[in-house]
């Protein structure tokens, strides 16, 4: 933290899972240090628990990946709807998005069996590589078009920010629910 210090780090880049979040940020409270703003990507940065942990200290945070529940648009429509069923399944809150992203994976995926007509390998293999949806027809709003590595090509990743105690979206403007802040606190 010294070295971030003594060089005026503003932005501060950093992807961790839950574990290593709660580590930097423990650092930078011992260290009586903190950039202007950090942009966080990975697991721990989008988790309901980390925020739980970490309180106002994760207040302003960014972070890029995938959709949070909070977004605006058709997304926010249909996350609405998947957190009220989700609350009514498990009796509480989803804790991340990795349930939405697990959601528009798995509706995409079905699309593709249900294209191949069935679950062989390389019929499959191929209606996932035919496979091109736009955002209208997208689950989620998630456009797919897949390269030969199974890659999806039209993937967007959506920039997010804890505010208020929740992650809301703040960037592309489709999905935006709320305007960034510059600083964190």
């Amino acid at each position: 933290m010294a070295r971030l210090r003594s060089a005026d780090i503003q932005l501060l880049l950093h992807t961790g899972q839950a574990q290593e979040v709660m580590a930097l940020f423990r650092a930078m409270k011992e260290a009586g240090w903190r950039p202007r703003m950090v942009l966080g990507s990975g697991g721990g940065y989008s988790l309901a628990d980390t925020a739980q942990s970490l309180g106002p200290a994760l207040e302003g945070v960014l972070n890029v990946g995938f959709p949070p529940y909070a977004a605006g648009g058709r997304l926010g429509e249909e996350a609405k709807r998947l957190a009220e069923a989700y609350r009514l399944k498990y009796g509480h809150d989803p804790r991340s998005a990795h349930s939405l992203a697990n959601h528009a994976g798995a509706r995409l995926f079905l699309e593709a069996i249900q294209r191949a007509g069935g679950t062989e390998r390389e019929k499959l293999r191929s209606a996932v590589l035919a496979m091109e949806l736009d955002e209208a027809e997208a689950p989620l709003a998630w456009a797919a078009e897949f390269d030969e590595a199974g890659q999806n090509q039209r993937a967007q990743p959506v920039l997010s920010q804890w505010q208020g105690g929740r992650l809301v979206a703040v960037a592309p403007e489709g999905a935006a629910l709320a305007v960034p802040r510059g600083e964190m606190g």
